[in-house]
């Protein structure tokens, strides 16, 4: 295999690498680490998880480093890493068989289960090194036009990677090289004017049109992973269901029907403003990053930063906004 050269961080917490390592040492390296992530997937205590999982090494997959910042880049690895979370993505059933169905991806160099057991890494060779937020944005689209959602925050060349293992991983020394990007027809911000709808369609229009990276029907993935629903027609009895609980099965509904209720500005802040205020700081954070993944420009930095900037409880919408919202396009959930 050929030597894929990246850096050692000591934990999530350090910022300096300890040292360099050929990264198929990292991912077949068998130690006392290996307890460590099966206490973590043995475990429903999430503060017990959380500790054990800030203990344990990491690397950054994407190079060399003199400091774990973008900036800091000594050398690229020519991979990007992407993550599938289970919590971003609710309706898979089986990340192993996601897993068997994307070794059919020629691009996919690696792919292997998270720490959590509950989520996969995907480790994807790419033609150009320096377009690796191109190369990101694009593998982005693939995967969402697939119905799976991938952590926004692996744009970043510098995010790390912790240690984690599996008995049965994907490896596919020749893999093909990654050669699409979106750059500069992704990256624009959200646009606070009434022209935005107009602007955007101009936008899609003039993008170069992708194609799924996977060679499979994109529909047999679906119905082999995703639990089937019939939320167009559920009905709910109120007082059986917490405002917080209409709220989560709207998201839900949102993500399966990868539905994009963020196009006017004012919605999307409304929607921001509610997250922030009545869930807890990164829960909330996961939410709007995924309820605004599928406006056709979404970046995780903006998207990001917008949530960072909110002042919390300046603005209070009520759940009963967001089903509004969500009824103008289209999106309609019974409750009795």
């Amino acid at each position: 295999m050929k030597k894929i050269t990246v850096s050692v961080f000591q934990s999530y917490k350090t910022t300096v690498p300890s040292r360099s390592i050929n990264i198929w040492e990292w991912l077949f390296l068998s130690n006392n680490n290996n307890s460590i992530v099966d206490m973590i997937r043995s475990t429903t205590d999430e503060n017990e998880r959380k500790r054990l999982k800030s203990s344990l090494p990491a690397i950054t997959p994407s190079g060399i480093f003199s400091e774990r910042r973008a900036n800091k880049l000594i050398a690229h690895s020519g991979l990007i890493c992407i993550d599938i979370d289970g919590k971003d993505n609710p309706n898979i059933m089986d990340m192993g068989a996601l897993k068997k169905e994307l070794s059919s991806n020629d691009h996919i160099l690696y792919c292997g289960l998270s720490v959590s057991g509950n989520g996969l890494f995907c480790l994807v060779p790419i033609a150009y090194p320096e377009q690796h937020k191109g190369h990101f944005y694009a593998l982005q689209k693939d995967f969402k036009d697939m119905g799976i959602v991938i952590d926004g925050g692996c744009s970043d060349v510098s995010r790390l990677r912790g240690y984690s293992y599996d008995e049965n991983p994907h490896v596919n020394p020749e893999a093909l090289l990654y050669e699409k990007t979106m750059e500069g027809s992704i990256k624009v911000s959200h646009i606070n004017n009434s022209e935005r709808t107009t602007q955007k369609q101009q936008a899609m229009q003039q993008s170069q049109p992708i194609q799924p990276i996977v060679p499979n029907d994109p529909r047999s993935l679906k119905m082999a992973l995703f639990k089937p629903t019939n939320l167009d027609t559920i009905k709910v009895k109120t007082e059986t269901i917490s405002k917080i609980q209409k709220v989560r099965l709207l998201i839900n509904h949102v993500i399966e029907g990868k539905i994009d209720i963020t196009e006017k500005y004012g919605d999307w802040v409304k929607i921001c403003c509610y997250l922030k205020n009545h869930f807890e700081k990164e829960e909330g954070r996961a939410l709007f990053h995924k309820v605004s993944s599928f406006y056709s420009r979404y970046t995780y930095e903006e998207t990001d930063e917008k949530f960072r900037s909110i002042q919390k409880g300046t603005y209070r919408p009520n759940s009963e906004t967001l089903l509004e919202i969500a009824s103008r396009y289209g999106v309609e959930i019974e409750f009795e």
